[in-house]
């Protein structure tokens, strides 16, 4: 290529070309280099001073090698020192070897490889170490920081930068200097007489970016919750209007339909006029005291009080004249035979509170959450549970209703599995798997659930398919079987493939993109942030989905709207659909950041286990 150019020249011209050239003469270049074999005395490297730096700081996890070459680190590093690796060349031809090597040694499963020019290449998931194996001085000088800090954005909390140089001196040294001068530096060796440097380091002030941005939604949103002593309007509180007891007449089926279907639908909140009043609704309190279980007492200091204000809201809010702890909500509701009056205890609101307060008994050890959380299984068993021929499942909304609603199987099944492994009460365990059986059978082919097995609820969303999954997971946990598992994970495929749009906006149905509404959105972060186990790209994009949110439905007073239309998006803030989803969703993914910086700094293995921590999603 360099014909006729004296040595020194054609290397000058080479390093130009490579470093600052366009991606085709790149190409053209290092396959042309690797396929007449000017690197084959590379090709071996067992025993390289890199190989320590690399088991101690991937320690089990994932390994990013940009400007991979013939695939030496994938092949020659211990296969136990990582649990995945991802080689990246701008050379198809150093790829092809890479892949025959990992083939050789058995790592194709757990090595994979993409040709790409490292400059732009953009990762889709997270890494413990991305490494520069003698390839960082191939991006240019003036690129060097911003690729650096771009590439900052997939490391995982803990995670580091890895470079070696071949020399530490001469030209070489200024890159040294560079990176001493702009980066953490974490470890320093130099090797040899060639002075051989192997620089751990990571970006200064960037280590916890994400984490700062989400705890300040978090925090904001707080706020705002808490100023509004946990009280707000709901999608479907129409019915708390003073308009029916002022204007009797309007007091029947078709009237209370239309009020509360053109409530729920209204871009405008004309509540206030119409006399609906804020309240408390058990399932929000319930879905803040998860959440401040998740807290940090770093992030927010008076934890602990808010737990106990939340445990002595939720024992005063209990549905009245029942023999058992149930909850229900603080409106009334129009179903097809009748009115159901606020504060009638259904399956869902039940299970939600009481898998709170367990949250709070896993935490704190009140007893009294144990107390209440096991009266409502016990609700649940003695009231709601229904056997007819080979069918097994829990009536809701209503006790003696018998039409499967899927997410209300699993989501009392995931309560008697968790009360029954707490208290060790057997009764428990036998009608929560038969139930589990009978949904876990009707799930479809492609992995998705319909809403239930009435005609009329064959549509499928986003947040009730996270509820199965969380559900059918802990009763997995819980119970102490793996049975399940082909069905959770073809679910989670489902949802991650159907659910979540490239841009991060989260769907409500999984055939159309609207609405975007803030409860799918917030049942989106939980859920992959809980299977990241599953799919090393899920925390990525919960932190996609999160960033989509804030620029389109977040308000600077410290709250979320409710839905993003085609044509338009409705701001009304829903203190239980929107705001206690929302702060459960972004306390749930600080916890996990949380989770993984203390796993880093004590120096365990940062690899992906799964994310249960008390229960199962909630509703």
């Amino acid at each position: 290529m360099f014909l006729n150019l004296p040595k020194r020249i054609q290397n000058k011209v080479r390093g130009f070309l490579l470093a600052k050239g366009p991606e085709s003469i790149k190409r053209l270049i290092w396959n042309a280099e690797f396929g007449k074999g000017r690197w084959d005395n590379l090709d071996e490297t067992h025993g390289d001073c890199l190989y320590p730096y690399l088991e101690q700081y991937v320690n089990g996890g994932s390994l990013l090698d940009l400007g991979c070459g013939t695939g030496n680190t994938g092949h020659e590093l211990a296969a136990h020192a990582y649990h995945d690796y991802t080689g990246v060349d701008i050379s198809d031809v150093a790829i092809e070897k890479a892949r025959k090597k990992s083939g050789v040694e058995g790592r194709s499963g757990k090595n994979r490889y993409s040709v790409c020019d490292i400059s732009n290449y953009e990762p889709t998931r997270q890494y413990d170490v991305i490494l520069f194996r003698d390839s960082i001085y191939y991006i240019g000088g003036p690129k060097l920081q911003g690729t650096l800090e771009r590439y900052s954005k997939f490391l995982n909390h803990g995670g580091v930068f890895i470079v070696r140089l071949w020399s530490g001196k001469g030209s070489y040294a200024s890159m040294v200097d560079f990176l001493e001068a702009n980066f953490e530096i974490v470890d320093k060796s130099v090797f040899g007489p060639s002075e051989t440097v192997v620089l751990v380091f990571r970006q200064v002030g960037a280590f916890s970016e994400m984490d700062n941005n989400v705890k300040l939604q978090m925090l904001k949103l707080l706020s705002y919750c808490r100023a509004n002593e946990w009280a707000g309007y709901d999608p479907y509180d129409a019915l708390n209007s003073n308009l029916f007891s002022s204007l009797p007449f309007l007091n029947s089926r078709w009237p209370r339909l239309i009020l509360t279907q053109g409530l729920k639908r209204s871009p405008v909140n004309v509540r206030g006029l119409l006399g609906v009043p804020k309240t408390q609704n058990p399932k929000a309190l319930g879905l803040f005291l998860s959440a401040f279980t998740k807290f940090s007492e770093t992030d927010v200091p008076d934890r602990n009080q808010l737990i106990h204000e939340m445990i002595e809201r939720l024992q005063g809010l209990r549905s009245r004249g029942i023999d058992y702890s149930c909850w229900g909500y603080s409106f009334p509701w129009q179903m097809r035979k009748g009115v159901v009056p606020a504060g009638t205890p259904n399956l869902v609101c039940t299970t939600f509170v009481a898998n709170a307060l367990l949250d709070a008994y896993d935490l704190t050890g009140d007893a009294r959450c144990l107390s209440m959380a096991t009266s409502a299984a016990e609700y649940i068993l003695n009231e709601l549970y229904w056997s007819e021929g080979d069918t097994q499942s829990f009536s809701y909304p209503l006790p003696g209703l018998r039409i499967q609603v899927y997410n209300a199987n699993f989501l009392a099944a995931s309560l008697l599995c968790r009360v029954g492994r707490l208290t060790g009460e057997e009764k428990f365990m036998g009608p929560a798997l038969a139930a589990t059986r009978c949904a876990v059978a009707r799930q479809k082919r492609d992995g998705s659930w319909e809403y239930g097995g009435g005609p009329k609820q064959r549509w499928i969303d986003n947040f009730h398919t996270g509820f199965n999954l969380g559900a059918l997971r802990a009763i997995g946990f819980y119970a102490q079987t793996s049975e399940f598992d082909d069905s959770l994970r073809r679910g989670f495929q489902f949802y991650r493939a159907h659910f979540i749009r490239e841009d991060g906006a989260a769907k409500y149905f999984h055939n159309r993109t609207y609405p975007i509404d803030a409860h799918a959105v917030a049942q989106s972060v939980i859920t992959l942030t809980e299977f990241q186990d599953m799919d090393p790209t899920s925390l990525p994009i919960a932190d996609k989905v999160i960033e989509w949110a804030m620029n389109h439905m977040w308000d600077q007073r410290g709250f979320f709207y409710y839905r993003v239309l085609r044509a338009a998006t409705i701001r009304t803030s829903y203190m239980r659909w929107t705001q206690a989803w929302m702060l459960l969703a972004l306390a749930t993914r600080l916890a996990e950041s949380n989770r993984a910086a203390a796993r880093a700094l004590n120096g365990e293995s940062p690899a992906l286990v799964s994310n249960l921590s008390g229960g199962p999603g909630h509703d």
